[in-house]
């Protein structure tokens, strides 16, 4: 059809019947978005199961890239929980030290 009025107040009517036959699918449907790996290929996922690992497919040697590349070890993480660790654990010894030479 034309876009027309009377294109419109057919397209209002299916909606008010859809509305009225269906009215909870609106309430419990709402959209869902998932990120994934450029490695994850034909993954089917959806919001009322959780069984879709059987269809995803995996490509190794993106996955191998990805990894090699993001798998490095983060210095400053080790050395912020030394850190961490030295200022919690000096004043410890230093109070037992001084209850010590009482």
């Amino acid at each position: 059809m034309d876009d027309t009025p009377e294109r419109e107040a057919l397209i209002r009517k299916m909606i008010a019947i859809v509305i009225e036959e269906c009215p909870m699918i609106f309430n419990f449907h709402a959209p869902s978005y998932v990120l994934r790996h450029s490695w994850d290929k034909n993954g089917k996922t959806h919001s009322i199961s959780g069984n879709y690992a059987k269809y995803i497919r995996v490509e190794p040697a993106l996955r191998r890239a990805y990894w090699k590349k993001e798998d490095r070890p983060n210095v400053w993480v080790s050395l912020g929980a030394l850190v961490l660790l030295a200022v919690i654990v000096t004043p410890v010894i230093v109070i037992t030290s001084i209850r010590r030479r009482r």
